[in-house]
């Protein structure tokens, strides 16, 4: 009997998130979302991709604050948005 040798849903490559966060706690806090396949940055060919980490989507903002680059679609709008990070909380 042969086998298909493991479970790799999506091939055996190597994925990386990156999160970028600029100026945090200000109202000018940016953040930046990078999906890295086999050590290149994926340009969004598409909005929406599946990936071993989960599916994510792109968004794109004309400013240099808000949110541009790629998100985790599990992301609550509340959670994924600049200006959220407890800063100076405690």
């Amino acid at each position: 009997m042969q086998t298909n040798g493991g479970n790799f849903i999506l091939g055996r490559d190597a994925w990386t998130y990156r999160l970028t966060v600029t100026a945090p706690c200000t109202r000018s806090e940016g953040w930046r979302g990078e999906l890295v396949r086999n050590g290149h940055v994926l340009r969004p060919a598409k909005r929406r991709i599946s990936t071993p980490i989960g599916p994510f989507r792109h968004k794109t903002s004309a400013h240099l604050w808000g949110q541009s680059g790629w998100f985790h679609t599990a992301w609550p709008a509340a959670v994924a948005a600049p200006g959220t990070w407890p800063c100076g909380a405690g």
